[in-house]
């Protein structure tokens, strides 16, 4: 039987890993939480589904915001797959509506999967909207980002 807190996370459809580094290391002494987020394609396709995500978001920052971030969780991934069409704009934006809870919260990454492209699987079809909605700029004003 799976504890409280991972039938929750289980039942919300993203995986958590919890990871720890080797006390003395120079990186984190403690442990730390990071959370993957993928495939979201099935839940902002339909407005039904769409509050899915953002249940999931939600979460991740009623968690990161709580005393102590009790669950230290330090980094949100989104693995791909924001749409199931990436010609669809109501697509793209319900699924920036649901990151963007995560905005200024928690740092987090994103890349495009095989369903983000203009037409699935085909990278020189463009990525035009994934760039538009999750490209460098949307990170420009972040501290954390890599490139700079």
């Amino acid at each position: 039987m799976l504890p409280h807190a991972w039938k929750h996370l289980w039942s919300c459809g993203f995986l958590t890993v919890a990871c720890c580094v080797p006390v003395g290391s120079s990186y984190a002494a403690e442990p730390f939480t990071f959370i993957a987020l993928p495939d979201t394609q099935n839940y902002v396709n339909s407005s039904l589904n769409a509050p899915f995500f953002t249940d999931q978001t939600q979460w991740i920052a009623d968690q990161v915001l709580q005393e102590g971030n009790p669950r230290n969780i330090q980094f949100v991934s989104h693995l791909g797959d924001w749409v199931s069409s990436a010609g669809d704009a109501i697509q793209w934006q319900r699924a920036d509506e649901s990151i963007s809870i995560l905005d200024g919260v928690v740092k987090y990454s994103v890349l495009p999967g095989n369903h983000d492209y203009l037409t699935t699987s085909v990278k020189r079809s463009g990525t035009d909207n994934d760039n538009s909605y999750f490209g460098p700029s949307r990170f420009a004003s972040e501290e954390w980002r890599a490139y700079k």
